[in-house]
């Protein structure tokens, strides 16, 4: 080999090397702040559990997530949840309440039982945490992606 080519080669070898380091940096960086949104989610759906309790003593049914917003059932829930930022959420849409999350909340025409999903958007496995009326939170995504 040349000098020439071996400083090519030594440089090829530095660059990528440098490329896979930054790529793993960027991937560590990532996690912790994933961990982080998936906190929030969790805290979100025991929130939104813990305020369904409310109108369900009171009136003797479950009401949607429009309804506990509107009553202060959420606001009143927050109290048991210091954790949760509510100033990262947008209690006004009832779609997408925690960024790069999908909310839906399905109550029964008898109002005696609901579902909840909380599924990340971005994600293309389609994470999410799953509840209804017994108020165990359960956690899935895509049956064709990897097991963690």
């Amino acid at each position: 080999m040349t000098g020439k080519r071996v400083r090519s080669t030594v440089g090829c070898a530095l660059l990528l090397l440098l490329i896979v380091s930054a790529a793993g940096l960027q991937s560590q960086q990532s996690e912790p702040a994933a961990k982080a949104d998936r906190r929030t989610a969790v805290n979100l759906v025991r929130l939104i559990n813990t305020a369904e309790v409310e109108p369900q003593g009171q009136q003797g049914r479950y009401v949607s997530f429009a309804e506990l917003v509107r009553t202060g059932a959420l606001k009143s829930a927050g109290r048991h949840f210091p954790q949760l930022d509510l100033d990262r959420t947008n209690l006004q849409s009832e779609r997408e309440v925690l960024s790069g999350w999908e909310l839906r909340l399905v109550v029964g025409g008898d109002g005696k039982s609901y579902k909840l999903s909380l599924i990340e958007k971005e994600d293309r496995c389609r994470f999410g945490f799953f509840s209804d009326e017994v108020g165990i939170i359960y956690h899935g995504k895509a049956i064709d992606c990897p097991v963690d």
